[in-house]
């Protein structure tokens, strides 16, 4: 929309200013014809040089016309730039106020655990736990109904104080879901969206990316760790994730730090997934 508003400005500016020209221009010259006109039909006679500086007057005037019009032109731009980012950023708050809308409505459904953030990516969702139907949302949505999309849902055997909190969601062809975790094989995009943000209805945490694994269900599997039952199972999980990164991160993880692992789909062979891994950095009460 500040587009368009930019776009709607500029048309009419340049409309004005082309109205002012065609209209000065003829008249500054229909104003000279009548004026040498008159001039003569009185019995007067006018030299070359006469007729050059009422010419030379009228062009000065055309001229200062000009430069108002330039004015009004640059006038009306700042303007239209002015509104088009005053409602760029009463959209951005319109946006941040109904998803707050969006977050309180869905909290309300009882298995709504979480709210997953990654900024700057379409991951923007609710976060479903149903231990005793652990892929209920699957295909479901928030009431329930079929869609195949479903919603991203936490593992059944993990609960907010999991060593691990895995949680899954479908690599959809639109983008959305968690499609764009694929991304992270690249590790400047993992540099620029390295943050991971779990807002529960008490707390808001932020995981670091530490690694992303391509793997399948017979290689690395993120769920074989949820609650390390001491600190050797920990270190050899993390020291797991290591020999199976795309990439070496300078951030590790001890034993105590709770993980996140997002799971999704990935077609670079049968039964594919692909498993974005962050260790928790920030916690802080809401």
């Amino acid at each position: 929309m500040g587009k368009r508003i930019m776009i709607f400005s500029l048309t009419i500016s340049i409309l004005v200013l082309f109205a002012i020209n065609l209209y000065l221009g003829n008249g500054a010259c229909q104003e000279t014809e009548e004026f040498i006109g008159t001039f003569v039909s009185n019995g007067y006679t006018m030299d070359a040089y006469a007729v050059y500086e009422v010419d030379k007057m009228e062009r000065l005037k055309i001229i200062a016309l000009y430069v108002l019009s330039a004015l009004l032109l640059l006038g009306t731009l700042i303007f239209g730039y002015k509104l088009a980012s005053t409602y760029q950023v009463l959209s951005a708050d319109e946006q941040q106020i109904e998803t707050v809308i969006q977050k309180k409505k869905q909290f309300e459904n009882s298995d709504t655990i979480a709210w997953i953030t990654i900024k700057g990516t379409e991951v923007n969702y609710p976060v479903m736990w149903t231990p005793d139907a652990p892929e209920y949302y699957l295909h479901r949505n928030l009431k329930g109904e079929y869609s195949y999309a479903g919603l991203p849902f936490m593992d059944y055997r993990c609960d907010l104080s999991s060593d691990n909190l895995v949680i899954y969601g479908h690599n959809m062809l639109n983008k959305t879901m968690f499609s764009q975790l694929l991304q992270y094989e690249n590790a400047d995009f993992r540099d620029k969206h390295s943050r991971i943000r779990l807002e529960t209805e008490s707390e808001v945490r932020v995981y670091t990316v530490i690694a992303a694994v391509k793997t399948y269900t017979a290689g690395f599997r993120c769920d074989s760790m949820i609650n390390a039952v001491d600190e050797q199972e920990y270190d050899s999980f993390i020291n797991d994730i290591k020999d199976n990164s795309l990439y070496t991160s300078d951030i590790g993880a001890e034993y105590g730090e709770q993980l996140i692992s997002l799971s999704t789909c990935s077609y670079h062979r049968e039964n594919g997934r692909f498993v974005v891994i962050g260790k928790l950095t920030s916690c802080k009460d809401k």
